[in-house]
Parts: structure tokens; sequence; C-alpha cells
């Protein structure tokens, strides 16, 4: 009797490892199930101002410095919502393509040890990373824990 239930136990557990393992209905990426290739890129057609992003309802806190971030021609910290945003302003969209996606990957996710660019401080002075950036016009934004926050401050931006 014992084997039996053993045996149950060893084919059940089984069978859900191949269903698991197995299944092509897992959509790999947002709504589309289309894996998702590169950065968000919105408005690539728009140029935007530190007044710009100030009329939308963003909150600059603290200027960085753009000498961190080969090509940009300012830096800002602040935030939208209650959410951190750092905005990074380059001349054109095509410079914000080329010169800051790969910085902008660099400082997703990854904790940051100092209070350069690419980072934010915590109230505990803790350094922490961004989680999502998304490229708006000639802007690279950095959101602190989903593009969502990003793309709210995006559809006020005139």
């Amino acid at each position: 009797m014992h084997l039996r239930i053993i045996l149950a136990l060893i084919a059940g557990g089984a069978a859900l490892f191949v269903i698991a393992c197995g299944s092509d209905s897992v959509a790999s990426g947002p709504a589309s199930g289309q894996a998702v290739e590169g950065p968000a890129i919105v408005r690539a057609d728009d140029t935007f101002t530190l007044d710009s992003v100030v009329s939308a309802g963003w909150k600059k806190s603290k200027q960085l410095s753009a000498e961190l971030l080969q090509g940009t021609d300012e830096v800002w910290y602040g935030f939208f919502q209650q959410k951190d945003i750092e905005i990074r302003f380059y001349a054109s969209h095509e410079e914000a393509v080329a010169l800051g996606v790969d910085p902008a990957e660099e400082a997703i996710g990854k904790p940051a040890q100092s209070a350069e660019a690419g980072g934010k401080l915590d109230q505990s002075r803790a350094r922490t990373g961004y989680d999502a950036f998304v490229i708006v016009g000639n802007l690279v934004m950095l959101c602190e824990l989903e593009v969502a926050t990003c793309e709210a401050l995006i559809s006020q931006l005139k």
C-alpha cells in the first residue's frame, strides 16, 4: 500500500514537472506575447526642456553633474507622484538613444555606492538604484520602481 502511494506521488510530481516546463502558453512580453527588444522609446520627434518637465508636475530636487554621463546637457534628480525620477537631457533624440541607453541600462537594478547619477538615496541614506527607464524625445528618464510612473509623467508633457 505504501508503495502505491509513493509511486502515485512520484508520477504526480513528474506530471507537474512536464506540464510546468513544457508549456508554451506563458507570454514572454508585456501584452503582446512578444519578447521586448531594447528600451521603451516614445515621442521621438519631441524635444523637452527642464521647464517642460517641471510644468508637467515633476518636482526637481537636485542637479547632478552632467560630466558623469557622456553627451548630457543636464542631469536632474526629482520626483513625480511620490516616486523618484532622474531625468537626463540630451541635445536630440538621436543623442539620447546613441549615448543614453548603455548608461541607463547600467543603472537599472544595480545598487549604487555613491550619490552619482544613476541611483538615489533613500531616507536612511542607503544607495539604491532605479528599476526601469524610458527614452522620451531627447530625455532619458530613470524610474524608481516601474516605468508606469514615468509613463504618467510623460502623459502630462506638452
